[in-house]
């Protein structure tokens, strides 16, 4: 199982969002192991990075890989690995979008925090939402599949 997630860099209730990201993990998530995709950029990101570690620690087989959008980047957290989509042939100004495609076409389920349909986040949601991921977008609770 692979979970993705997209969200935005700028985010204000960080405990919140922390505490329903922990509940979905738990929920979301059969027992099987998890590979969990993470892009290491902004606020959402740092969130459930901290959650998945958390996570980690009590679910055997759990991995935490950086998805990087550049050849020679190196996280700045630790993680279990690193994995570079091959990217080369892209411009580095649109790097980040294309990385963040790939998180969303590989993943089995995406957890968003989408606010406003504006941004890279959006995007990525958009994208996510057009090949039919499994999304639960933690900013509508209510409705966590649909659209901001």
């Amino acid at each position: 199982m692979i979970v993705s997630f997209c969200g935005h860099a700028c985010l204000t209730d960080h405990n919140s969002i922390k505490d329903q990201l922990r509940t979905s993990l738990h929920t979301l998530t059969p027992n099987s192991p998890i590979h969990f995709y993470l892009g290491g950029y902004g606020d959402f990101d740092s969130i459930a990075y901290a959650c998945c570690k958390q996570f980690a620690r009590s679910h055997p087989g759990t991995k935490l890989f950086w998805i990087s959008p550049y050849v020679s980047a190196t996280p700045e957290k630790e993680y279990d690995g690193v994995i570079y989509p091959g990217l080369e042939n892209v411009p580095p100004k649109l790097a980040i979008i294309k990385r963040n495609e790939w998180m969303m076409e590989n993943a089995n389920i995406v957890i968003a925090y989408i606010e406003h349909s504006f941004g890279g986040a959006y995007k990525s949601f958009c994208f996510a939402t057009r090949k039919k991921k499994q999304i639960y977008n933690l900013a509508h609770p209510d409705h966590p599949s649909i659209s901001p």
